[in-house]
């Protein structure tokens, strides 16, 4: 939005307040301007390297030596659908399957399940797996 507009005609045609005007006004949509810019600098989806690690502190997620910004950021994101889980067993399947869609799960047949991980996780499966009371990491 130009504020320039919302001024009478009178006080357009005097230039040192239009000048005033607009010196102050520059400075509120650069800071309009700054403003709107932060949510994507500090959101998961757009941090990068230490945005990104600033991310993870908040969240309490630990970046490993060695980690890339992605395998990171999907660490991130596996933490996050790990807590969204309410605790029970029927949900148990629903979040290895968002974690880790290529992973599997074998039911023993003696009130207990074994988690398969793919291999493909960036940390340990115990990690981000949901370990509900009976469940165990293959």
């Amino acid at each position: 939005m130009d504020y320039r507009e919302c001024f009478g005609s009178a006080v357009r045609e005097m230039p040192r307040f239009m000048g005033l005007a607009e010196a102050v006004l520059g400075q509120v949509e650069d800071l309009i301007e700054l403003v709107s810019s932060m949510p994507a600098a500090f959101s998961l989806e757009g941090a990068e390297g230490v945005q990104l690690d600033q991310v993870g502190t908040a969240l309490n997620v630990s970046r490993t030596i060695g980690m890339t910004d992605e395998d990171y950021r999907e660490l991130i994101r596996m933490k996050l659908r790990l807590w969204q889980w309410n605790g029970t067993n029927e949900e148990v399947a629903g979040v290895i399957n968002d974690i880790d869609p290529e992973g599997s799960e074998r039911d023993n047949d003696d009130l207990t399940v074994t988690i398969e991980p793919s291999g493909s996780l960036p940390v340990e499966a115990k990690e981000v797996y949901p370990l509900a009371a009976g469940v165990t990491v293959g």
